[in-house]
């Protein structure tokens, strides 16, 4: 009996041991088995679904907004075409190839990068694609469209808002203006208008401004300052105010008494680059000096002589483009470069008379836009224009004295409230 009894408890404790080596042991057990699960289906549990494809690829996500349901707007990924992106939005094949066709004529395909938003808009009641729209510039698009199968190159639609920008300067002009999320280029407009009267290589602290400007806007995005309606500008403690007008010529800016602000050849945008010893060119990508004063403008805008003189040069230079050079005195003379070309009635030796047309705006030579580089030579040496005293451009006339008055007087109680 007692044997019996023996056997039975050995039996017991057998199974008890093993019992528990087996739950101590599991974990061990099942980790591996872990691992290896990531070949078992989608959605056990164990890990997420992963599709083999990224989902992206197959239907490419999208935004919409409240304003333009009907609208979706698209990023370019990785490995997109345009005539992949046209298949992925089920046009047939022989219209995506057309399309694609037509689009590479009409555009540098150099242009369609990765992360580039295009917009689709769809019919409200099939929700097919009617219409792909795609940024070339700030105010140009691509626009193709599926219901006559066409591509075509337009102008967007530019939206003017008003907006007021009142602010002390804490560092610098252009972190100041972006600091607000102003439009980048307004610290430029800013400059422009007062280049002649506040050296902006030496603000200080504390210096202030109240400017009233246009902001550009199109598919719901901000572009660019378009024009400043007026600004006032208190630079070590002196008040400069300025008034954009049209006085028959394009936008320049004048003071309350109506004269010209600007010393500048032409009508102008804006002033992108002063005279400096140092600044990064954007064509051949390096730093050297830059002994002129860059003047951003519409491709064809006139370019006047500065002071009456003698023509010395009047031709192509692989860096300067068409380019004029006049001899002022037997000291000064000033450079006009990259011009589209050269008047007609510009040749080297000719006289010429302040305010003479001599060339147009253009893009020649090392240059990356449509710009005038004015440069100034004295006894011989490259000099800073602005250390110079040219003529200023014309004053308001007589026929606009009176509708100029009525903008002065509009923007005259806002200054007066600016601390």
């Amino acid at each position: 009996m007692k044997t019996l009894l023996a056997g039975i408890t050995t039996l017991i404790l057998t199974i008890v041991i093993w019992s528990a080596y087996d739950q101590v042991s599991e974990p061990a057990i099942a980790a591996p088995q872990i691992e290896a699960e990531v070949t078992l289906a989608p959605g056990n549990g164990l890990w997420p679904e992963k599709p083999t494809i990224p989902e992206a690829v197959i239907v490419p996500t999208y935004t919409t907004s409240q304003a333009s349901p009907s609208v979706r707007r698209y990023q370019i990924k990785y490995g997109d075409s345009f005539h992949k992106i046209l298949l992925s939005l089920d046009i047939p094949a022989e219209n995506a190839n057309s399309l694609a066709y037509q689009i590479g004529k009409q555009i540098d395909l150099n242009q369609f990068q990765v992360g580039n938003e295009y917009r689709v808009r769809y019919t409200k009641d099939t929700e097919q694609p009617e219409m792909l729209t795609y940024d070339l510039e700030s105010r140009k698009q691509l626009v193709v469209d599926f219901t006559i199968n066409e591509v075509a190159i337009e102008d967007k639609q530019i939206d003017i808002v008003v907006k007021t920008l009142q602010t002390p300067i804490h560092s610098s002009l252009a972190k100041t203006v972006l600091d607000h999320e102003a439009p980048e280029n307004l610290a430029d407009k800013i400059l422009s208008v007062f280049a002649w009267q506040i050296d902006f290589r030496h603000l200080l602290k504390g210096d202030y401004f109240n400017v009233v400007y246009e902001e550009e806007w199109a598919d719901g995005k901000m572009l660019d300052c378009r024009n400043i309606l007026a600004i006032q500008f208190i630079h070590d403690g002196v008040a400069y105010k300025a008034y954009g007008f049209d006085n028959g010529n394009g936008w320049e800016y004048f003071n309350a008494e109506g004269q010209n602000m600007s010393y500048a050849p032409l009508v102008f945008d804006q002033i992108t680059s002063l005279y400096a010893q140092k600044r990064f060119h954007p064509t051949r990508r390096s730093y050297k000096a830059h002994y002129g004063m860059d003047f951003e403008a519409d491709l064809g805008t006139p370019i006047a002589a500065l002071k009456d003189g003698v023509i010395t040069r009047a031709r192509y230079g692989r860096a300067n483009g068409n380019n004029v050079k006049i001899q002022h005195s037997t000291k000064l003379s000033t450079q006009y470069l990259h011009m589209t070309r050269i008047d007609s009635a510009i040749h080297q030796g000719d006289s010429v008379k302040q305010g003479q047309v001599i060339g147009y705006v253009g893009s020649t030579g090392w240059s990356s836009g449509p710009h005038l580089c004015l440069r100034v030579w004295y006894n011989g040496k490259q000099r800073d224009p602005l250390d110079f005293d040219f003529p200023r451009r014309a004053d308001i006339t007589e026929e606009n004295k009176v509708y100029f008055r009525d903008v002065v007087k509009s923007f005259q109680d806002r200054f007066k409230r600016t601390i």
